[in-house]
């Protein structure tokens, strides 16, 4: 039955796939592990007509590649190769690409244009024509177009997997929960009965009362609803759990965060059971889940597009089915504990650092201990840890990639933030209501006396994970994300000291105890649930991210939308893979003098962080970013949809105006007649000035005192 269930999923998956696929049409993408590749297409420049000049930098989106020239008295320009689309206004042509001019300085556009055709020349000698990888469009960037592709990749192979053995391990345990009938007994009966309304309200809080949204602009949202052609860069696991909810409720962003609601809400069962199991106290399981339910940082972090909930989820669940499997001496339950360890360290890197705490705890329990030393269960062990390091060594080359230091950031002195309970750790306030901190430090002595110090194991593995990344422990719900693991044992914890704290003022004062109890109890919850009924103001780039999502679908069919570049923290960049999700017909582009808003349709995405600052710009150097200003001085913006946001950064983001300017704008031609109709600050008269520049220096043109070009001069309008 567990197999034919199984067996069903995958087909059912298969069958998404092929139809996807078979529907969509194909576009030329360029593919992720071609830079060798592409710097041998460049690597006569510096050689013969193109003497003294070098490419020392190439950026490769997915539809161009770009090249930034440098010549010997400093001059440059950036070249595009892109895919052959008999534009006129290509400079040079060679098998594969049509080439273009895009940006010069200190040089002119007609010197730019021919050292770009000897280049050009030059690469037509390595280009063979076969360049380009066609893919589906409405599942750009990173899916083939056929099944049997998805099946040969890494990436492919290891989501499925993943999906296989998370749906494997549900569908066993609800097995193991139907064959042992727990509802005809009295005590387990309620228990489950507990367990259904706790994670059913948790669900209800975090789907209705919170906000679903983005846990930061850049979401890590699969593209689109197929396991992904490269392997996923923190882990399969998140991807793997997002496909599920779309193979189950279609395609949309609001699916990965009800997705993440989801596996918050699961927590309550888990939790419920070590609480209880651990600590035989049934009184310490209910309390732990009705404090994971109403945790609100938990709350609202688990229905957003990250993958701290999962983790949580994964690792609790993996410490309860070792303490069951104590109890009902169960080899079966072990192995699933197991399992879930496995299933989350794979979802981000650093997670895997919980098995090891892990391991301990169960070589620390008689019990268990025999059970793992069983040649069934411990060669089941080893071989899910050797495929979990395979997946977790390749995982974390490529997040690791980047110049991230796990070291440094776990002993950096910033890192103290993950144990400061009164300031930016996760557990302590503002994050957490402080009666929740309190209850965490009065059950944390009480849960190590009462395990003999296996408690501190089980904190082990919720903090471990945390430690790579506590140096960006701050009072935030951007940073707090990565801590989310820590939430789950803390409940726990706090089970464990509101039960111990009821039972003893019933038993030191018999008669007044329960209403001591009562008094305490609703006196608690005020706190608690304060910031769930009247949740705080969300902060601007979730705001921004609300209005992007509603109006996106408002721009036409076919047009590019011109990417600006935030240079601050990688969360707070434009959402522009809502394009590829939602399966619209958009085209994102950097922008470039080629571009002509009178020819063809050009909208700009004036995002908030176009007002805003990172950390490595001082306040009050700016108050507009540079890319932001050249479109809105090069063009007249007519708007398609528009707002004034409240400024409320949180992390990197600080803003220069309050309220900040959000919305879409088709992009029309500057005229001189609607310029001085509508110019009200500085930045049109900038416009205004330029134009007129422009306009002297054609008069020179044609009187025979300048020889600019009208190419130079599209070039200098743009450019300021």
């Amino acid at each position: 039955m567990k197999l034919s269930i199984n067996t069903l999923l995958l087909v059912i998956l298969l069958s998404r796939l092929a139809s996807a696929s078979s529907n969509a049409p194909a576009i030329p993408v360029i593919e992720t592990g071609r830079e060798a590749e592409i710097e041998e297409l460049f690597s006569e420049i510096g050689k013969g007509e193109t003497s003294g000049w070098s490419v020392p930098d190439i950026s490769i989106p997915k539809d161009r590649i770009r090249a930034h020239f440098v010549g010997p008295q400093g001059q440059k320009f950036i070249l595009d190769l892109r895919y052959p689309a008999s534009n006129t206004r290509a400079i040079a042509k060679s098998p594969s690409f049509e080439f273009f001019v895009v940006e010069n300085q200190n040089i002119s556009i007609e010197r730019a244009t021919a050292i770009a055709q000897e280049s050009a020349k030059q690469i037509s000698k390595k280009d063979n024509g076969l360049f380009w990888t066609m893919k589906s469009k409405r599942l750009t960037p990173v899916i083939e177009s056929r099944l049997g592709r998805w099946l040969s990749t890494p990436g492919g192979l290891a989501t499925i997997a993943w999906m296989t053995a998370f749906w494997f391990l549900a569908i066993f345990l609800l097995i193991i929960v139907i064959r042992n009938k727990p509802w005809q007994d009295k005590t387990t009966r309620r228990v489950m009965i507990e367990i259904i309304i706790l994670t059913t309200l948790s669900l209800v809080v975090r789907q209705w009362l919170m906000t679903p949204g983005a846990g930061q602009n850049v979401a890590r949202i699969p593209i689109p609803s197929l396991p992904p052609y490269a392997y996923p860069q923190f882990g399969c696991g998140y991807g793997g759990w997002i496909l599920s909810w779309y193979l189950i409720l279609g395609v949309d962003d609001s699916v990965a965060f009800f997705a993440g609601g989801m596996a918050g809400a699961l927590t309550v069962i888990p939790v419920y059971l070590l609480a209880w199991k651990g600590f035989k106290e049934r009184w310490a399981g209910l309390v732990a889940a009705i404090a994971i339910t109403l945790w609100p940082i938990h709350a609202r972090l688990s229905a957003t597009n990250d993958e701290g909930s999962l983790i949580a989820l994964l690792l609790v669940s993996a410490l309860a089915l070792i303490v069951v499997a104590e109890r009902k001496k169960s080899s079966a339950l072990l192995v699933c504990g197991w399992l879930a360890g496995c299933l989350g360290a794979t979802i981000r890197p650093e997670a895997s650092l919980a098995l090891l705490p892990l391991g301990l705890c169960v070589l620390s329990m008689p019990v268990v201990r025999r059970l793992q030393f069983r040649i069934s269960t411990l060669l089941v062990t080893a071989v899910l840890g050797a495929v979990t390091c395979l997946a977790v060594y390749t995982a974390g080359t490529e997040a690791m990639s980047g110049g991230f230091s796990p070291l440094y950031c776990a002993t950096n002195l910033e890192a103290r933030g993950l144990f400061d309970l009164t300031e930016r750790s996760l557990l302590g306030p503002p994050l957490t209501p402080w009666i929740l901190t309190v209850l965490l430090l009065v059950g944390l002595p009480l849960a190590f006396f009462k395990t003999r110090m296996r408690a501190l194991l089980w904190c082990c593995v919720s903090l471990l994970p945390s430690l790579p990344l506590a140096c960006f422990s701050k009072p935030n719900i951007i940073t707090a994300r990565y801590h989310m693991h820590s939430v789950p044992i803390a409940a726990v914890m706090v089970g464990l000291g509101a039960s111990w704290l009821a039972i003893t003022l019933m038993r030191n004062w018999p008669r007044v105890g329960k209403w001591l109890v009562s008094l305490v109890t609703v006196a608690s919850l005020v706190p608690v649930l304060t910031p769930i009924l009247n949740p705080p103001d969300e902060p601007t780039f979730k705001l921004e991210y609300n209005f992007f999502r509603k109006h996106i679908t408002m721009i036409p069919a076919g047009c590019k939308i011109l990417l600006t570049q935030w240079n601050g923290d990688i969360g707070l960049r434009t959402q522009a893979y809502l394009t590829d999700l939602l399966q619209l017909e958009h085209i994102w582009i950097e922008p470039s003098i080629d571009l002509d808003a009178s020819k063809e349709c050009l909208v700009y995405w004036q995002a908030a962080s176009c007002r805003a600052t990172p950390l490595t710009i001082q306040s009050g150097d700016l108050d507009i970013l540079p890319s932001c200003k050249s479109i809105e001085t090069a063009y007249r913006l007519e708007p398609i949809a528009t707002d004034n946001l409240p400024a409320r950064p949180e992390f990197t983001d600080n803003y220069f105006i309050d309220p900040v300017p959000v919305g879409f704008f088709r992009l029309r031609p500057l005229s001189p007649s609607t310029s001085s109709r509508n110019c009200q600050d500085w930045t049109c008269w900038w416009s205004t000035t330029t134009r007129l520049f422009i306009k002297m220096s054609s008069a020179c043109s044609l009187s025979g005192k300048s020889n600019i070009s009208k190419s130079d001069r599209g070039a200098a309008s743009l450019n300021r």
